[in-house]
């Protein structure tokens, strides 16, 4: 009886080992399923925020150049302008210089019609 007994509490003992290495097994393969999701769900999440951040670097590099743009057509609409203003200023210029010119040509003319009556 006592022999049998110690046979029953040894393959006892072996099945609850057995048990216990199961569970053991299956205890690693969960915790191995679940670092592998977790690893796929962080590389997913890096993949989103590498696109978040290319799309953003695009976008403040399109910006970028909208502003580049918009500034240098107000610099060549600036130019232009002043070249205007320029030539304006050039036209006025020979205007007046035609202008002083006939004004001296006219007193040069006076003077020596003067000076011809002045001798006759």
């Amino acid at each position: 009886n006592n022999n049998n007994n110690g046979n029953i509490d040894i393959s006892n003992i072996e099945k609850l080992k057995k048990t216990q290495i199961q569970e053991q097994e299956r205890l690693k393969r969960r915790q191995q399923e679940e670092l592998l999701r977790l690893k796929r769900i962080h590389k997913e999440e890096e993949e989103k925020i590498k696109k978040i951040q290319k799309e953003e670097k695009e976008r403040l590099e399109k910006r970028q150049i909208e502003e580049d743009e918009y500034l240098l057509k107000q610099h060549e609409e600036e130019i232009e302008r002043l070249s205007k203003e320029h030539l304006f200023e050039e036209e006025n210029m020979k205007k007046q210089k035609f202008f002083d010119n006939s004004k001296i040509q006219i007193e040069v003319e006076e003077r020596l019609k003067r000076q011809l009556e002045e001798e006759t």
